[in-house]
């Protein structure tokens, strides 16, 4: 497995736990960014068509998911609130 001076190296570590959580949380909150970004970075190369069909597709999902948990899937307050600003910039780039 590993050297003594390895397990007490891991031993040590504890002591800095809620250091090494922070990190985690960071490195997992960068990871979210990242992603973020890929997501708007490839849906912005994508051809109107396949962006109705994405659409259409997650409806799909939704319907699904509505199904399966017997009622109306309802959104957060902050989820409407983004889907108003969203609206709203959509209806002034196409003017």
């Amino acid at each position: 497995m590993g050297s003594e001076a390895e397990w007490s190296m891991l031993g040590s570590m504890s002591a800095n736990a809620p250091i090494a959580d922070c990190r985690t949380m960071l490195l997992h909150c960068l990871l979210c960014v990242v992603s973020l970004v890929l997501d708007v970075v490839s849906s912005a190369s994508l051809a109107r068509q396949q962006k109705d069909l994405e659409i259409a597709l997650l409806r799909q999902q939704l319907r699904v998911l509505e199904r399966r948990v017997q009622a109306q899937v309802r959104c957060t307050r902050p989820e409407k609130g983004f889907r108003q600003i969203s609206e709203r910039a959509w209806k002034r780039r196409a003017r």
